[in-house]
Parts: C-alpha cells; structure tokens; sequence
C-alpha cells in the first residue's frame, strides 16, 4: 500500500484488534464470498492506523447493513455499538455521528473527523414540463400574466362598447356592429391575431383595436418563444418540495436503514416532519428498509430516502445529480445535489471500546494522520466523483411573470389612456363642428330673411301714394 504522509511505528505491541464492521460502500466492502475480506476507505485507514500503532486487525462482519447501535429502553446497545460495549470487538468500523448517549458508551478515535456530511432526504426528479395535457399549454406564462391578459380583454372589450356608443355624430351602424358580446369576440380575434369583418369608423374605437392587435402580436411572439424553450430545455425538479409535503402525503414511503441512531433525534425534534417520521418508524408505516438489494429504490417514485450524499455519488456517479436534497420546511426552489445544500454539516468519526489501554497510542495516531493529511488523501482516493466531479449545471426555463411582461401589459391600459382622449378630440371636434354649423345657419338665415324684407319692399306700394293724382 502507498505511504500517504509521515506517521510513527510503536511495534512495541503486538495485540490483535477485533474490527466488527458492515457492508457501507465506499466506507466499508465486504465481498460475500469472503466474509473477513474488507475493502474500502476506512479499511485502508484501519490498515495504517494499525501500522503505525503496531497491531493486526481481524474482522468481524457478521453484522447487519445499517446496524450502527441504537439504545434501547433498558439501556443495553444494539449494532456496533453494542459489540463494543460487550466486549466482544475493539473498534467499530462504521462512520459514526457523536451524541451524548454514545460518548458514554464508547470512545471516540482521536476525537478526529473521518468525513463530513450531511443528513439528505433524497428524492428523484421528474420532468416539470410536459405536453401530455391541456393545461400544460398554459406554462409558457405564469397565471398572473394569464389573469392580467383576461382582465385586458375585458377592458378594451368595455372600452370599445363604450367608445362606439358615446361617439358624436352616432354612427347606427357601428352601434348595431359592435355590441357587448361581438366586441368581446372582435378584442380576442385581435389578441389571438385573427381578422375580423368590419372596423369600428370613429378614431377612438380603433385605437382600442389597434392596442389589442399590438398586445396580441408581443404576446404571440413571447409565447412561442417560451413554448418552444420549455419543449427544448428539459428542466427536472421533485414532485414534492419539503419534508412537510412529503409526510402530508399518504401515498409517499420513506427509505432509511435499519438502526441509524439519528433517528432517536428526531423523536424531540422541533420540527413536526421528523416527530411523524420517528413515529412511522417505530409502527413501520410508510417505511422501507435501505440495504444493498434495496438501493436502487431511491429513484422509484413517491420515495424518499434518508441517504448520505457523498455515498449516492458514490454508487451512482452522475446519476445521483437526478436526485434532489429536500428542505424540512418549504422553500421556492428546490436544491440539486449539485448546488450546496442547506443545513450544517457533520463529522463522523470511528469508535472503539471503553478504557482500552491501546487508547492514548489509537488516539496520538489519528491525530497525527489528519494533521499530516494522510486521512483526507484516503479520503479523495475513494470519493473521486464526490472531490472532482460536479453536475453538470442545467438551465431552467421558467414561466415568464407579469414583473418580466409589464411593457407587453401595459399597452392596453396605454391604449385606453390615448383612445380616451381620443374619444375627447372626437366630443370637442363635434361640439365645435355643431356650434360653427349653427351660426352658419342661422347667418344664412338673417341673410334670407333680409333679402325676403327688400324683396318685400320693392313690390309694396308706397303708404302715401294716391293714385288718382297720378
């Protein structure tokens, strides 16, 4: 084996270690066929811990995956754990998350990180965008822009009624045209980019018109765009969105090992979704059982899988960035595995029995194999994809909201501003066209009257006239 780094030789002993130890890729292989024959990360950290303290390591792998050691009522450890306390194995092979319960049970190794992670409630993705129904044709365009789009329609619709009833001279024809329901049909031919028979004749009717067309026009190009992304760009996400969703669901199952001690936490937990989780355990509702045989369920749907996230890189590689990071709580987006997640993370560490007298030795070369890097060097050997290879990162296209359409909406209320004043212009260009036509009349008129009065008096015989003296 390749020396990572420098550590001390204390082959003054000559004691043999009893390692109890379970199938936990890449942590810890064992090969069925082989049942003393381990494998893995904390195998070859076992092995040079073992060098450097002068000891052989035996292995003991009679144990179930997953059986870390949980406390039960009476006191007494199940798991590992349980082995240490008994006294039939010195070193639990198995990362190990620190409590209180544990720490007065076992010891743990040089108090030294072996790894770092998070607990990840693991679900697949699923194809967000899909044209299979009729309401994915909705998509494109969130319901708030939906909503501003039919409350547009009905006001040019209200508008073009209104215009072509109060225009001055009234045009009959445009009135018996344009009524409520014809003008609702004639604003959506516009939005949907339709001809249409007749053209209201008045100036304020047709700016209402014209303001339809554009809108329809802008928002006809935008939906195409979008469609067309959403139909090209495939964007994946889970079907729920947080732990609170996930227990809500009847039909969902969780998918955890047997005998994690993180579960006891969840029993006093502030968060209710945990509390319900702690609960379904303990009667197996919803629950199924996380073994070798039993991974690839991960990506079946409606499971949740409480899983370490370097270990699903390990065992699926890229396939793993299909796997999304619940939140306990609601959240607007969900997090790939890819992105860092939420939430603190936590060092394991490897335990071993109670006031073994290999102790100050185990502990002095733990601490000397981190501090010269010989651990995190395991480490990277065996988590390649997790160091070094990332997600590739995805575009999603999201459905455009009224904040990034608000100039494409605002050309019908623009439109019923101008047609307004139109609709004014049309009102004082009659009043004046009325006022100048009656003062033309009545000109016309004194002029008649007048002319009729001279007329009159040239035929009429003067008052004074006698015609006998004539």
């Amino acid at each position: 084996m390749q020396q990572l780094g420098q550590w001390p030789s204390t082959n003054g002993h000559t004691d043999t270690l009893v390692v109890t130890t379970f199938h936990n890729p890449p942590f810890t292989l064992v090969d069925p066929a082989r049942p003393n024959h381990v494998t893995g990360y904390l195998a070859d950290l076992m092995q040079v811990l073992a060098y450097a303290v002068g000891v052989s390591v035996v292995y003991d792998t009679d144990n179930a995956p997953g059986a870390f050691g949980l406390r039960r009522e009476d006191g007494t450890f199940t798991g590992l754990v349980g082995k240490l306390v008994n006294k039939t194995a010195h070193v639990g092979l198995a990362p190990m998350i620190w409590s209180l319960r544990r720490q007065e049970a076992v010891d743990f190794m040089g108090k030294v990180p072996i790894a770092a992670g998070r607990r990840s409630f693991l679900v697949p993705g699923r194809p967000l965008v899909s044209m299979d129904n009729i309401g994915a044709l909705l998509t494109p365009f969130d319901a708030s822009v939906w909503i501003c789009l039919v409350c547009g329609m009905l006001l040019a619709t209200f508008l073009l009624r209104v215009t072509v009833t109060l225009t001055r001279p009234r045009s009959e024809e445009d009135d018996q045209t344009f009524g409520i329901v014809s003008s609702l049909l004639h604003i959506h031919a516009c939005i949907v980019q339709q001809g249409w028979s007749s053209t209201p004749s008045r100036a304020s009717s047709r700016v209402v018109t014209l303001a339809a067309r554009v809108l329809g026009i802008l928002i006809y190009v935008e939906y195409t765009a979008m469609l067309i992304s959403m139909l090209t760009v495939v964007k994946t996400g889970p079907e729920v969105s947080s732990m609170e969703e996930f227990v809500a669901r009847s039909d969902w199952s969780l998918l955890i090992r047997s005998g994690v001690a993180y579960t006891n936490d969840w029993k006093m937990s502030e968060e209710a979704s945990l509390r319900i989780l702690y609960e379904r355990i303990q009667t197996g509702q919803q629950i199924k059982t996380l073994t070798p045989a039993t991974v690839e369920q991960m990506f079946d749907p409606k499971t949740v899988t409480s899983f370490n996230r370097i270990q699903a890189f390990f065992k699926f590689g890229s396939r793993a960035c299909d796997l999304f990071s619940l939140p306990l709580r609601s959240t607007s987006s969900p997090t790939r595995l890819s992105q860092p997640e939420t939430g603190r993370l936590e060092p394991v560490f490897l335990v071993m029995r109670k006031h073994m007298k290999l102790k100050p030795d185990i502990d002095r070369a733990m601490q000397n194999m981190y501090q010269t890097g010989v651990i995190d060097g395991l480490f990277n050997r065996w988590f390649p994809n997790v160091t070094n290879e990332a997600c590739s990162s995805s575009v999603e296209v999201r459905p455009l909201e009224v904040d990034d359409l608000i100039g494409i909406l605002s050309i019908v209320p623009a439109g019923v501003v101008i047609s307004l004043g139109v609709l004014c212009l049309e009102y004082l260009t009659a009043y004046l066209v009325k006022g100048t036509g009656t003062h033309r009349r009545r000109a016309k008129r004194d002029i008649a009257k007048h002319n009729q009065h001279q007329m009159m008096g040239f035929l009429s015989p003067a008052p004074d006239t006698d015609l006998s003296e004539r």
